[in-house]
């Protein structure tokens, strides 16, 4: 499902960066995984961490802002601190991680003791995964990166319908494609890793 004015070419042509964001340096292509909610008949996608507060959805065509909910607040991420906006540098590594929500709670239909949840008139529609554009101030990890600034360059869906792929890619102006499980874990295999786009 290619959304009209997809950014599959460009992932960061919907986002409006102010220009003390602009990177000349560039940005990077990681992975990762959301959530995806319903409210009001819109879809939205959201971290894991703090998924049930509507307020950590990630905003259509504006970067996602990195902020930090355990200290005092300061410019996210830091080094001292785990803030950030997390990225995978491997499918693969993301899909298999033992400690991550999307590993338990993927299917190609929403889990049975998830898919009934209603917080606040939010509902929860399933897990998605896929590559995210990563920029501002990035600090690499072993596997991955934590940046300051993100937004989605394409999505995975396995368990959701037409109609809502359609409504994801619309609301966020990327691609979202249907993949069942079992193909998505053998695209990881052969997934290209985090790699630098200059601009």
């Amino acid at each position: 499902m290619v959304a009209a004015g997809s950014v599959a070419e460009d992932p960061l042509r919907w986002v409006a960066m102010p220009d003390a964001t602009r990177l000349a340096a560039g940005y990077l292509i990681a992975w990762r995984a959301w959530t995806v909610w319903e409210h009001a008949g819109a879809l939205s996608l959201r971290s894991f961490a703090f998924t049930l507060d509507p307020a950590n959805t990630w905003p259509a065509r504006q970067p996602y802002v990195a902020r930090c909910r355990f200290r005092r607040p300061h410019v996210a991420p830091v080094r001292s601190c785990s803030c950030g906006i997390y990225g995978y540098a491997r499918l693969s590594s993301l899909l298999g991680d033992q400690h991550c929500l999307p590993h338990r709670l993927m299917g190609d239909t929403p889990t049975s003791t998830a898919s009934g949840l209603d917080f606040r008139g939010h509902r929860y529609r399933g897990v998605v995964v896929g590559r995210v554009a990563l920029w501002g101030h990035v600090i690499e990890h072993e596997g991955g990166y934590r940046a300051q600034y993100a937004y989605p360059q394409l999505v995975y869906a396995t368990c959701l319908s037409g109609e809502q792929r359609a409504a994801l890619a619309s609301a966020y102006g990327i691609e979202v494609y249907h993949v069942p499980l079992s193909a998505l874990r053998k695209l990881s295999m052969t997934a290209p890793p985090a790699r630098y786009v200059p601009s």
